[in-house]
């Protein structure tokens, strides 16, 4: 039985047609819990990547956004996205030495969720500030 990809980074080229590619690879090899990190998503120097990720996740529904944290992009099965996003705020949430944790503590104190979580593609996505 051949293994699946648990992991992916996509984090190479920023045209296009090269990281729509490499999402389109990914797809085909990610473990049904797997997760796509997609580096750059939202980066104004980088249009064509957020073109391909959008592209990408309008036309491939078997693959959907969890969370976004530091200029990276998390997308994994529907089924687990969920899962992964309530267990990444759940660390967040517990942590009690990272700087960047209390901050997201805060938002949530301050503002309830309308500062850390936003719909994107018609999904639930954590938004972390780094």
């Amino acid at each position: 039985m051949k293994s699946k990809a648990r992991f992916i980074s996509i984090d190479g080229s920023h045209e296009h047609d090269d990281v729509l590619w490499d999402l389109q690879v990914a797809d085909a090899v990610l473990d049904p819990r797997g997760i796509i990190a997609a580096d750059d998503y939202l980066n104004h120097a980088c249009l064509g990547v957020n073109e391909a990720i959008n592209r990408f996740l309008m036309t491939t529904p078997l693959i959907v956004p969890f969370a976004y944290i530091a200029n990276k992009l998390f997308l994994s099965r529907p089924e687990w996205a969920d899962v992964y996003r309530a267990e990444l705020e759940r660390c967040i949430m517990a942590d009690t030495k990272e700087q960047k944790s209390k901050f997201f503590q805060e938002m949530i104190g301050t503002n309830g969720r309308r500062n850390v979580e936003c719909t994107l593609f018609g999904r639930k996505c954590l938004t972390i500030s780094l």
